[in-house]
């Protein structure tokens, strides 16, 4: 049994790392798109030389992490930390669920 959960952990942990490279190439992605829209400034290309065979990797890289950014949208939509207007996705009786109630508000 020790082994199942020690493999459940392991898997985690890859999943974590993977989605944390993922999340900075996306970064990466994103801000090169800014500085090229904002000051015509392609950083990627400046680095490691127009069209070069790295700068062309870091591109398949950095896409390759969008559509892996993609499959992670609908379980982190509808994952039961995302609180909705009603306060948690849990209802009564489930033991994650938290209500959340209003403070007052002071009246003038």
């Amino acid at each position: 049994m020790a082994n199942a959960s020690t493999s459940h952990e392991t898997a985690h942990k890859s999943q974590s790392v993977i989605g944390s490279i993922a999340l900075a190439l996306v970064i990466v992605g994103a801000l090169n798109w800014g500085l090229i829209g904002l000051f015509d400034l392609n950083l990627v290309s400046a680095l490691f030389g127009e069209g070069s065979l790295l700068t062309r990797i870091i591109y398949v890289l950095v896409g390759a992490a969008g559509i892996y950014a993609l499959t992670l949208y609908p379980r982190v939509a509808r994952s039961p930390n995302t609180e909705n207007r009603f306060g948690s996705d849990y209802g009564p009786g489930h033991p994650n669920f938290v209500e959340r109630r209003r403070s007052p508000q002071p009246m003038y």
